[in-house]
């Protein structure tokens, strides 16, 4: 359901994946981790900048729409930034 939710919220804010082959794009990788308890789950959304204000507005549509899609689901909703070539994920 969550991979869904962010497909489409993706999609409705014009959220641009990024293409390794053309070093272009936003977002170029979502990590979920479940709280099984709960069943909440928390997103880390990795983005292709150097920073918030790079990222801006397009980040922070993204986080709206995904918490407007379903409030419930989300219980965290965090965001790391990557530039250059190479599918490290979490860096800094």
């Amino acid at each position: 359901a969550a991979v869904e939710i962010i497909i489409k919220a993706a999609s409705r804010v014009k959220t641009v994946g990024y293409s390794e082959e053309k070093m272009e794009g936003m977002l170029r990788y979502v990590q979920l981790s479940v709280e099984r308890s709960s069943g909440k789950v928390q997103v880390t959304l990795v983005w292709n900048a150097e920073d918030l204000k790079s990222a801006t507005p397009h980040l922070q549509l993204l986080a709206k729409e995904l918490k407007k899609s379903d409030p419930d689901l989300f219980h965290s909703i965090w965001a790391n930034f990557r530039v250059g070539s190479g599918n490290v994920i979490l860096n800094r």
